[in-house]
């Protein structure tokens, strides 16, 4: 099952929903104004630091309509903070985007994004991105 419930917002461009079971975090942006940006990093360091010790989580991240905002110096500065704070322990993130930014974008993206046990991988489409992650969810349960 992709997802229980439909998506829900929490706030103005930013929504979330479970994937596969409630096993997988979705979260979907439709802008990426500074506002949007600061919730979406918000929202996933909150997640991170509710989450039991021990566990994995398993996030799929949806910028197919709106990707520049991370790209802008503003959006960078805010992942490398996050980075920076992030604990090291494991986690997924399946990034989808649109087709015409994979080729040029995916190796910066997957640069700043991986470490302290995080992998990331960047996908076009939504059924590749949870299959992945749902290969990872079979070996860490």
């Amino acid at each position: 099952m992709l997802s229980q419930l439909p998506p829900s917002e929490i706030f103005p461009g930013l929504a979330i929903e479970f994937g596969l079971d409630g096993q997988v975090i979705m979260l979907t942006t439709t802008n990426f104004s500074p506002d949007t940006i600061d919730s979406f990093v918000e929202a996933v360091r909150q997640i991170d630091q509710n989450q039991p010790a021990g566990s994995t989580l398993h996030f799929y991240f949806d910028f197919t309509r709106n990707f520049a905002g991370f790209l802008t110096p503003y959006g960078r500065s805010r992942m490398e903070e996050y980075m920076d704070q992030r604990i090291d322990a494991p986690g997924y993130w399946a990034i989808v985007v649109p087709e015409r930014f994979v080729m040029v974008m995916s190796s910066l993206i997957t640069r700043q994004l991986n470490g302290k046990g995080l992998t990331t991988r960047v996908f076009t489409r939504r059924e590749q991105a949870l299959q992945w992650l749902d290969g990872f969810i079979n070996k860490t349960a």
